[in-house]
C-alpha cells in the first residue's frame, strides 16, 4: 500500500519545481471557473490533502481549501508526473 504522505510531498515536491501535466478537462475547468495556476500552486502546495477514489475506483489525491476550492491530482504507479485531472471552485 503507497505511503499517502510521501505520495503527496511527492505531488507537492513536483508542484514546487513546475513539473506536472494537467489534463484537457482540467485546462478547461481552469478557463471555465478563473483558477490562475498560481491558485492551483498555492492550493496543491499548502492546504490539505485526502486520498479518494474516482468512479472507476482509481486512486487520486485531493487537496482542498475552506472554501470548497479542490484540486484533483492523480498519481499513477507508472507515472512520473503528477497530472492535474480536474479543478473546483467554490464547490463548482
Amino acid at each position: 500500500m503507497p505511503d499517502i504522505i510521501k505520495e503527496a510531498e511527492y505531488i507537492r515536491n513536483m508542484v514546487s519545481n513546475e513539473m506536472y501535466d494537467i489534463s484537457p478537462h482540467a485546462n478547461q475547468r481552469m478557463n471555465e471557473r478563473n483558477m490562475s495556476f498560481e491558485e492551483l500552486e498555492d492550493i496543491i502546495l499548502n492546504h490539505q490533502y485526502k486520498r479518494a477514489k474516482d468512479e472507476g475506483n482509481n486512486e487520486r489525491y485531493e487537496f482542498y481549501t475552506n472554501t470548497k476550492d479542490k484540486i484533483i491530482v492523480a498519481l499513477g504507479t507508472e507515472m512520473i508526473l503528477p497530472v492535474i485531472v480536474t479543478v473546483i471552485k467554490g464547490g463548482c
